[in-house]
């Protein structure tokens, strides 16, 4: 009788789990996406992409010059299928000697900003602390900035470890 009382209870509870994500799912659609007939305007900031892609918007005409899958790619597919409604401007942030550097990272947000773009995904990390990069997302909190750590264990990643930075 123990055995199945404890099936019944872990039963409800994967069901109560489940209802949950359904509920939080539809309460980030409702919110973060919307409902109204103005798209989502969110920025992405990386590097090459392998190919254009309908509805995305490329600022600088570089960004579409890699010969193999990016991860740029891998994100604006991402975007694309979790977020249809959203319109996307990507900006490739490789400078013409094969690096990034944080002047073009603030330049995209900049132009992010200057075209009203609130949501920017930021797809880069560095070691090095940048203090103009940092002022910058400092003095501009209008705009919702969000970058991952890598994928390296207790490594200081820089824009994630920005105040301000999601």
């Amino acid at each position: 009788m123990n055995k199945i009382k404890k099936r019944i209870f872990l039963a409800i509870a994967a069901i109560l789990v489940l209802i949950a994500i359904v509920v939080l799912f539809l309460i980030h659609t409702y919110l973060f996406i919307g409902t109204t007939s103005k798209k989502c305007k969110i920025g992405i900031i990386d590097y090459d992409l392998s190919q254009t892609y309908d509805n995305v918007i490329l600022i600088n005409e570089s960004a579409a010059s890699s010969k193999e899958k990016t991860h740029g790619d891998d994100i604006i597919q991402f975007a694309k299928e979790y977020a249809p409604n959203v319109e996307i401007y990507y900006y490739n942030a490789l400078s013409d000697d094969g690096k990034i550097h944080s002047e073009n990272i603030v330049s995209a947000l900049k132009w992010m900003k200057d075209n009203n773009i609130k949501y920017v995904n930021i797809s880069l990390s560095s070691a090095r602390y940048n203090s103009q990069l940092d002022e910058w997302i400092r003095n501009n909190k209008d705009i919702n900035i969000y970058s991952s750590y890598s994928n390296l264990e207790q490594s200081a990643d820089y824009p994630s470890m920005y105040d301000n930075v999601i």
